[in-house]
């Protein structure tokens, strides 16, 4: 980290003290307020050399923490970049993970940072949607512990899909039925005024 600071201008002393600042046993701590940015700080040759090699081939290159994407119109672009690209990736001091590296043609699910990405748009999923359902319904049959786990959930899917946050909602308000006496819709923002 220090060369990265040095390099946007401090002197090797400032340089040193922010990195003792913003790491934890040499590395950037996952979560930290400081984090996106230092890792945007971090990789910027690499974004630079990426977006350079990929955009002259057509390809789409988007980096969200250390979670690389490359998109084209065509799958066979991306694998005959893909050396390419792993070589970058190594010159610049990262590493690989080999079992989260995925090529998706057209007809294969792609799934990004968690969401799920199709022609109509991004999403959770099927399969994160019905978990949701399935926590939703225990919470209320028998674990009211989880209460601010759903709220959480469901606060994280209204800001990406807001239609299967509409059918979560939905699905709650018709347990009021089957649970009519459960305190905890009281204590879901979302269905409070329902």
């Amino acid at each position: 980290m220090t060369a990265y600071f040095h390099s946007i201008g401090y002197n090797k002393l400032i340089s040193q003290k922010l990195t003792s600042l913003c790491t934890f046993k040499g590395r950037l701590p996952q979560g930290a307020p400081t984090s996106p940015k230092l890792s945007n700080l971090a990789c910027q040759r690499l974004d630079s050399r990426i977006q350079g090699y990929a955009g002259s081939k057509g390809i789409m290159y988007t980096r969200y923490a250390d979670d690389i994407t490359l998109s084209a119109f065509n799958e066979s672009k991306i694998r005959k970049a893909k050396p390419m690209i792993e070589k970058i990736v190594l010159d610049e001091g990262f590493s690989i993970n080999h079992k989260k590296t995925k090529l998706c043609g057209t007809r294969k699910r792609k799934e990004v940072t968690g969401l799920i990405v199709s022609a109509n748009g991004v999403g959770i999923g099927r399969e994160e949607y019905r978990k949701m359902r399935t926590e939703i319904y225990t919470m209320l049959q028998s674990d009211p512990s989880k209460l601010a786990h759903i709220n959480g959930w469901l606060a994280y899917i209204k800001s990406v899909d807001t239609t299967n946050y509409a059918r979560l909602i939905k699905y709650i308000i018709t347990l009021k039925k089957i649970f009519p006496d459960s305190e905890v819709f009281n204590l879901i923002p979302a269905i409070k005024k329902n």
